[in-house]
């Protein structure tokens, strides 16, 4: 946990088309001045796997994600 009370958490999308409409309705106001995101395959443990309930097909995990269980898909434009 942050000092400011918030939880450390990686979010995740279940596929490539939620991660675009993520990206095309509100990832790009939440972050202004990014100009790319990049698109990543992730592979980590189903148990650390949880759903969002603020979002419809999205998840996160509370662990850092090695980097053999990270796969670059694509680069996405902003």
């Amino acid at each position: 946990m942050y000092a400011d009370g918030k939880e450390a958490r990686i979010y995740l999308f279940e596929d490539e088309n939620t991660a675009e409409d993520g990206l095309a309705n509100w990832l790009i106001d939440e972050f202004p001045k990014v100009k790319w995101f990049a698109l990543l395959e992730v592979d980590v443990p189903d148990d650390w796997v949880h759903d969002d309930p603020e979002i419809a097909g999205s998840y996160y995990i509370e662990h850092p994600v090695p980097v053999e269980g990270l796969r670059l898909v694509r680069k996405m434009e902003a």
